[in-house]
């Protein structure tokens, strides 16, 4: 995981960090496929971004318990459909050969 701003975007590959930033209002620029197993997914880099993977991090995020479970599931989404839209290619492209992907399609709110 990168909270780095300075020119490097901010990833993830935690599913319940992924959850937090988009019950923060933040969407996923694009995912990285490379491995199949593990998606890492990049958001456009900002101090906004970065202080709250921190609190993430530090345990210091405050989330009404009710919309994070709508956010887990939103994350979830995004995850399925990711694999789903893979799973569709050939098979080269569905190990993961691809590499990065921009987000297209649904975009799920919580």
């Amino acid at each position: 995981m990168t909270a780095n701003v300075m020119g490097v975007e901010c990833e993830t590959s935690d599913l319940y960090l992924l959850a937090y930033l988009i019950h923060e209002g933040h969407r996923p620029i694009d995912v990285d496929t490379s491995d199949y197993r593990r998606f890492v997914w990049r958001f456009e880099p900002s101090e906004k971004v970065a202080a709250l993977i921190e609190d993430y991090w530090q345990g210091g995020g405050r989330v009404n318990p009710a919309t994070f479970a709508a956010s887990i599931r939103a994350a979830k989404d995004l995850l399925f459909d990711t694999r789903r839209t893979m799973e569709n290619k050939p098979y080269g492209e569905a190990k993961g050969e691809a590499g990065q992907r921009p987000l297209h399609g649904r975009q799920s709110t919580p």
